[in-house]
């Protein structure tokens, strides 16, 4: 089945959940009390597990081949990120600055190379970037085509 790639992610977060769902099942059920009853068959929960792996690996394969066009621009917004991350944590602070509690206070003057006005600026032209390149992926992902196998729908109707 022809699906965009924006509703593909969506089938690969879904798919994710229920590998997830279907590994805690298996783990609280695989060990019961003898005498007690077992809430699932793990056996089938098993084969279910390597059905939704096939399906994630062959969607991620998909997903990964139709984004080709845009790799760069993801990958430049995953650096930009971080780079903000970076910038938020650079101490900036500036002036006399009184720290120790009541006892011995002392008093520090700093001063930034890179002061809070300077990190703040970049930070928002590092974030408009970052919306303009997402808007490029989110267009590209609404118009991008992959196909589907039945077998991944059907996968996430049980």
């Amino acid at each position: 089945m022809n699906i965009t790639l924006a509703k593909a992610l969506k089938l690969k977060n879904r798919i994710t959940k229920k590998l997830v769902d279907t590994r805690d099942e298996v783990t609280i059920n695989n060990q019961i009390t003898v005498g007690n009853k077992r809430n699932v068959d793990v056996n089938e929960k098993m084969v279910l597990l390597g059905k939704l792996q096939d399906a994630l690996i062959n969607l991620k394969t998909g997903v990964n081949e139709a984004n080709k066009p845009i790799t760069p621009i993801i990958l430049l917004n995953a650096e930009l990120k971080g780079e903000i991350v970076f910038l938020k944590s650079i101490p900036r602070q500036e002036g006399k600055h009184t720290s120790g509690g009541y006892i011995s206070n002392t008093v520090t003057e700093y001063e930034s190379v890179l002061t809070h006005n300077m990190t703040t600026g970049l930070v928002r032209n590092l974030e408009e970037s970052i919306d303009k390149n997402q808007d490029v992926i989110d267009t590209h992902n609404h118009c991008t085509m992959i196909d589907v196998a039945d077998e991944v729908f059907e996968l996430l109707k049980g």
